[in-house]
């Protein structure tokens, strides 16, 4: 959840974040060996973790400049399970996909 990733970005969490580097680094070929870098680049890499409403428009609460100027939107067990409908969920994932800036991602887990 969001204040665990946010414990994690402080330094902060409890959890033992070893099985997942070592998941992402083989997906990316990256050695086990360096996992132990990849979670400082990461951290530094993080600009924010914000709350989304995946359904109200807009999706989160920030100035006009940040739609469109997103490098990432990571979304994990939420888009595919909020919506009831799959009009509701073509609608939250062109909500949220509008975050995201020209040659920028959406990961979606779940």
């Amino acid at each position: 959840n969001r204040n665990e990733i946010q414990n994690w970005v402080d330094c902060q969490s409890t959890f033992d974040w070893t099985k997942t580097l070592k998941m992402i680094a083989t997906c990316e070929g990256t050695d086990w060996l360096k996992i132990g870098q990849m979670e400082p680049d990461t951290r530094a890499k993080v600009s924010g973790i914000l709350h989304c409403d995946c359904l109200s428009d807009p999706v989160i609460q920030a100035s006009d400049n940040v739609y469109g100027s997103i490098g990432i939107v990571v979304t994990i067990f939420t888009l595919e399970y909020c919506c009831n409908t799959v009009e509701e969920y073509k609608g939250a994932i062109k909500r949220v996909v509008s975050l995201i800036k020209s040659g920028g991602y959406l990961v979606m887990g779940g």
